[in-house]
């Protein structure tokens, strides 16, 4: 068995991925990628806006605020729908959930909704929470320096 097929048979109703799906300015994001390869449904939820299609992170929470609903669908110059705004349990600043792969924009959102406990949906939340305790674990015992490592990586 590959990695690809063992992933797949761990991973069998639906992914979300900490990144963009169709919300992407060449309308697919990591999302959209991983729910291809692994061939399985996959949702796009990101804390940072890309504009596209004339829609701009201020415009859009402009328009959000003025609506008053907690999720606002983001239509482009275009028409073409590219995610959705969402700020779910009284959060102030929005994700943006886009459809990844072999799942609806409407089903994504509901998914997505239920699945907030905070700003962000748990299982990223808990993911996200997880590596940052590996990675202390790892700097505490001195098998990683990731100050150094972003020094070197951006001071070439």
């Amino acid at each position: 068995m590959n990695d690809t097929e063992e992933i797949r048979e761990t991973w069998r109703d639906v992914l979300l991925v900490d990144g963009n799906g169709m919300l992407h300015p060449r309308g697919f994001g990591i999302a959209c990628h991983l729910g291809v390869e692994l061939e399985i449904p996959t949702i796009g939820v990101a804390k940072s806006f890309f504009h596209v299609d004339g829609l701009t992170k201020t415009r859009v929470i402009q328009r959000m605020r003025k609506q008053g609903e907690d999720v606002f669908l983001l239509q482009g110059d275009s028409g073409r729908t590219w995610g959705a705004a969402c700020c779910f349990k009284n959060t102030t600043n929005p994700i943006y959930v886009s459809v990844g792969h072999r799942i609806s924009l409407k089903t994504s959102i509901e998914i997505v909704k239920v699945c907030s406990l905070y700003r962000e949906p748990e299982p990223i939340r808990q993911a996200d929470l997880g590596s940052r305790r590996e990675i202390k674990a790892w700097e505490a015992a001195g098998c990683v320096n990731t100050l150094l490592d972003r020094h070197l990586m951006y001071n070439k």
